[in-house]
């Protein structure tokens, strides 16, 4: 996963499509507006508009990606990050993983707040571009709805401590979050959700990153500075 370049981004307004030296797509056509931040452990691109926050593109230059619909609002922030999470649970058990990997893609989405103060999720879908390691996802125009990221980290079967690590969010994950405020999002309302390899989703917050960034692995693997699973605040 990384960031993108200027040119990556010019590619993106002008609607053409960039190719990594993976083959994988990380700008996806559109006419601007929505775009992409550079992916998930790698990859992210445009997305359709509607949704809470709306958009541009669709996600259809990453030749694998796809995205199911979830009409879900919430009134609650890690009411909607819980929810999404339970589907992108439901999903790793149907979707299959073009790459050999089946059952086990990356999914997520991006979570915004609406002009009725409901959350929910770009396009109204949750993406992947079944992949272990990767998934395009899409953004809104307006930047400043944006609220959070979630997406999982699939169970790795070489290794427990892998899995213990992949409770947290990547470096990558915290510098997509670090893109985001600098393209407008309120960095007081940000937040990433991991569904972890366990699967429970937890919330981390953007005003903890330093915190998070400074564990080693040998940190993580114990266990500390780790948030308890995100609690629906619904009643």
């Amino acid at each position: 996963m990384r960031l993108l370049t200027d040119y990556e981004l010019d590619l993106v307004a002008g609607g053409n499509t960039y190719s990594d030296s993976q083959g994988y797509i990380t700008v996806v056509a559109g006419g601007g507006g929505g775009g992409g931040i550079g992916g998930f452990d790698p990859g992210s691109g445009g997305g359709s508009g509607g949704g809470s926050g709306g958009g541009d593109g669709d996600g259809s230059s990453d030749p694998n990606h796809e995205e199911f619909q979830f009409h879900d609002r919430d009134d609650c922030k890690n009411g909607e990050a819980l929810h999404v999470g339970n589907q992108i649970k439901n999903l790793q058990n149907s979707v299959t993983n073009q790459y050999g990997n089946t059952g086990h893609v990356e999914l997520g989405g991006i979570m915004v707040q609406g002009p009725d103060g409901l959350y929910g999720l770009t396009d109204d879908g949750i993406q992947t571009s079944h992949n272990d390691s990767y998934a395009t996802l899409s953004l809104p125009s307006d930047k400043s709805s944006v609220v959070g990221i979630i997406h999982n980290h699939p169970y790795d079967s070489s290794g427990t401590n892998i899995n213990y690590i992949n409770m947290y969010p990547s470096v990558d994950d915290w510098n997509h979050l670090d893109q985001l405020v600098q393209s407008g999002a309120n960095p007081a309302k940000l937040s990433f959700y991991v569904v972890d390899p366990f699967g429970t989703t937890r919330e981390f917050k953007y005003t903890d990153e330093a915190k998070y960034k400074a564990l080693t692995d040998a940190d993580k693997v114990r266990g500390d500075e780790l948030p308890q699973g995100a609690v629906d605040c619904t009643p």
